[in-house]
């Protein structure tokens, strides 16, 4: 046992010049002593210490030390971060669809996988498939699970912001362990009903006894001070994450089978402690998904088998029909259709505002033509899953469904009328622009690819039909087209047209309905935009068996031009605007236009000449000299009576088909006020390479 010995030193000069202690001294306070090298209030000037003295007390000076560096001396600090919950974090995360509305009538024998799904309560008709159990999921799902801190801290062993505190520590550099634990629930339905199938359950325990940044998920962090070297670290903390991986339970179903199908549930409870401390609160989180094989099931359901009945009929119903240059044409058509498709509804359906559809198409037209649908229908509409148009769904008994959902076996049948009508034609220079169109039916699979059943190839007119000539060939047809005007022809009509009897009575009105006269010295014929040649290949409703490209044929139309004084030129447009076409009256090569000007003025009822005089218009300012006087029926007169083709413009231009003629008055080219009239004579021999496709006239 240990001896105290008390030592007492008293007196105002006492002194101990020596003690020595293998044990604690115990004093109220000990003076601070004389220092052996620079003495107390020596060099301390300015400086607070130098208030001390050899009198002052160690513990005075220290507590005065100890409040200089306190500043620099922080103590351990814990992170006040909590445990606040847990958040599964998903992976595999692919979703799908299947395509298609379910139609009605499906069994086992149609198609067991929809009927396997239907008994299910996962398929409704109208529906497309798991459409009321929202997302469905197709992959390999997995859930992993976080802790989430709660709370706040001024501290945190790494800039990790979802670390929360987990106590003190008792050795700096080794933490108190730190300890999950966690259980997993899981629950199948291979049901809409919420009816369990399959369940199961597992518990695990995770531990992390070092510092360490991720271990197995967990991650504990110490706490280091401010001066880890003077002042040890005293507390912890950490999280976990992406811990217990959970995959979908459903007590061994084949992942590519569609009775994999259903609801699944993952539920999970976590705790945690640290140390010897007892498990915390446990924090739970439930995930509930709806999962399916969609790629599977779509792969048994398979595609649309879509076909259109071999019974499909396309007849022209009726027509109503104009005449030019003695030919028909057709003013407007109508067409019936009937065509059935099958297959649309099976096994599954588009639920779509066109899943079947008729159109008229591919008629090639100058101008406006259209192809209207004025009877019947042109889409059938199941949008919303139901039968939305009524008079084009029929049953196996061939009844008419116009609501509900169609069944599987249902088929589609359009029953159309279509009119021809516009302004437009389908006459081209040679033959027709078009001689047909088409009416295709379409329809959609249950993935809403379009794909074309049926196009039936329709004639505009059929030789023959409507007690046509059979000979004669298809109709062309024509909406009327530009009207001519005065000063414009467009060949659309033959208003303007006047007949070609004497050159002195030129105001004959032209029969439309006439057939032409053929042959030498006949009648060019006006098809709807051009001026031919009756008997060539771009005459139209004509026979070309007696076509000879030595004959000449003629046109004589009527301007009025609306003169109120003289005029002194005459400014005559063709198109196409070519000069290489055009010839004088006297030229007789073949495939050539020729074009003269008969004047109001000089007819002689006004001129009181003995002839009537054709002005050449190509010709120009050159002269015949008399030498074309008196011409009879043939190269240059087209009338029952003699001519003098003449030239004796003042002066005259031919640029690209414009023709420029400055007027000779004395020679009867006049136009005024009383006598503003004159008429275009064009002569073609042969076939010209353009056809003429419209004349203006216009005088200055």
């Amino acid at each position: 046992m240990t001896t105290w010995k008390k030592v007492v030193v008293s007196g105002s000069d006492a002194q101990l010049n020596s003690l020595t202690s293998s044990l604690a001294v115990s004093a109220s306070n000990i003076n601070v002593g004389v220092p052996s090298s620079n003495a107390w209030q020596s060099g301390l000037d300015g400086s607070y210490f130098n208030n001390f003295t050899t009198q002052t007390n160690v513990s005075e000076i220290l507590r005065f030390v100890a409040g200089l560096l306190s500043g620099s001396a922080p103590n351990a600090t814990p992170n006040t971060k909590t445990y606040g919950s847990i958040t599964p974090t998903a992976a595999n995360t692919g979703t799908g669809t299947i395509a298609g509305s379910i139609p009605a009538s499906h069994s086992y024998a149609t198609s067991p996988t929809i009927a396997y799904l239907q008994t299910q309560g996962f398929a409704t008709i109208g529906q497309t498939l798991f459409q009321s159990q929202g997302t469905t999921y197709n992959q390999s799902y997995t859930n992993t699970y976080a802790s989430v801190f709660a709370g706040s801290t001024t501290v945190s062993s790494s800039v990790d912001t979802q670390l929360f505190g987990l106590g003190t520590i008792f050795d700096a550099n080794t933490p108190n362990t730190f300890y999950v634990s966690g259980t997993i629930n899981w629950r199948y339905e291979d049901n809409a009903s919420g009816t369990s199938t399959a369940v199961s359950q597992s518990e695990n325990i995770l531990s992390l006894g070092v510092f360490e940044t991720n271990a197995n998920g967990l991650k504990v962090g110490k706490l280091t001070t401010a001066n880890p070297a003077v002042i040890p670290a005293a507390y912890q903390d950490g999280k976990f994450s992406g811990i217990y991986s959970s995959t979908l339970y459903n007590a061994g179903r084949s992942s590519t089978s569609v009775s994999a199908s259903g609801y699944y549930n993952i539920s999970a409870s976590i705790k945690i402690a640290s140390g010897s401390s007892p498990y915390s609160t446990a924090n739970t989180s439930f995930t509930r998904i709806f999962w399916a094989p969609t790629t599977n099931i779509a792969s048994a359901i398979g595609n649309n088998t879509i076909s259109a009945n071999s019974t499909n009929t396309v007849t022209s119903a009726s027509f109503t029909s104009g005449s030019i240059s003695g030919a028909p044409f057709l003013t407007s058509a109508t067409y019936t259709l009937s065509v059935t498709g099958s297959g649309i509804f099976s096994p599954l359906f588009a639920s779509s505002a066109t899943v079947a559809s008729v159109a008229a198409a591919n008629l090639t037209a100058t101008g406006t033509v259209t192809l209207g649908l004025t009877s019947g229908t042109a889409a059938l509409s199941t949008a919303g899953g139901a039968i939305q148009t009524s008079g084009l769904v029929f049953n196996s008994s061939n009844a008419a469904k116009n609501s509900g959902v169609p069944a599987i076996d249902d088929a589609v049948r359009f029953t159309n009328t279509y009119t021809m009508s516009g302004t437009g034609r389908t006459f081209a220079e040679t033959g027709a622009t078009d001689t047909n169109f088409t009416i295709a039916l379409s329809a959609l699979d249950r993935s809403s690819a379009s794909s074309t059943l049926s196009t039936d190839t329709v004639l505009v007119h059929t030789p023959g039909d409507f007690d046509q000539p059979l000979a004669s060939g298809s109709l062309n047809y024509f909406g009327g087209g530009t009207a001519n005007t005065t000063l414009i022809e467009y060949f659309t009509s033959e208003s303007f047209r006047r007949t070609i009897g004497t050159s002195t009575a030129l105001t004959g009105l032209w029969n439309k309905t006439s057939r032409l006269a053929l042959g030498a010295n006949g009648a060019l014929q006006v098809k709807p935009g051009f001026l031919v040649n009756p008997e060539s290949t771009k005459g139209y409703w004509y026979s070309s068996a007696s076509y000879s490209n030595a004959d000449y044929k003629w046109y004589l139309r009527e301007v009025s031009t609306g003169a109120t004084s003289n005029k002194s030129t005459l400014t005559i447009t063709m198109a196409p605007a070519t000069s290489a076409d055009f010839v004088d009256f006297s030229t007789t090569t073949t495939d050539k236009i020729a074009i003269g000007v008969i004047f109001e003025a000089q007819l002689p009822a006004n001129s009181l000449e003995s002839r009537t005089k054709i002005f050449d218009t190509i010709k120009g300012a050159g002269s015949y000299g008399g030498t074309l006087n008196n011409q009879a029926t043939g190269l240059y007169d087209p009338f029952s009576d003699n001519i003098d083709m003449v030239g004796d413009f003042s002066g005259a231009t031919n640029t690209s088909g414009v023709l420029t003629l400055t007027l000779n008055n004395s020679l009867g080219q006049t136009i005024n006020g009383t006598y503003s009239k004159v008429w275009l004579l064009v002569r073609y021999k042969g076939t010209p390479a353009n056809s003429l496709t419209q004349i203006t006239v216009a005088t200055s």
